[in-house]
């Protein structure tokens, strides 16, 4: 059955990726194109922290307000100082 199925799913996965990755580099030069990609990525990830950060999962509303809290801005340097 792998010597089947394994394939199969190699395939079915290049059917997507191939012509992904061409229409992506078509659009790449494009700067409309390329800044609203960038606004929708960030307001994605605004989105999602606030859905997070407000979540009814204990673990997980545990996790990313410890996270935040324990970063420091800008964060320390590790080297030493001449």
């Amino acid at each position: 059955m792998d010597n089947v199925a394994a394939p199969l799913v190699t395939a079915s996965g290049d059917m997507v990726t191939l012509p992904s990755l061409v229409l992506a580099s078509l659009l790449v030069g494009l700067t409309g194109v390329t800044v609203v990609v960038a606004v929708l990525c960030v307001i994605a990830a605004v989105v999602a922290l606030v859905l997070a950060w407000r979540a009814e999962h204990a673990v997980l509303r545990r996790i990313v307000r410890s996270r935040f809290r324990s970063c420091s801005w800008p964060a320390p340097s590790t080297s030493p100082r001449a």
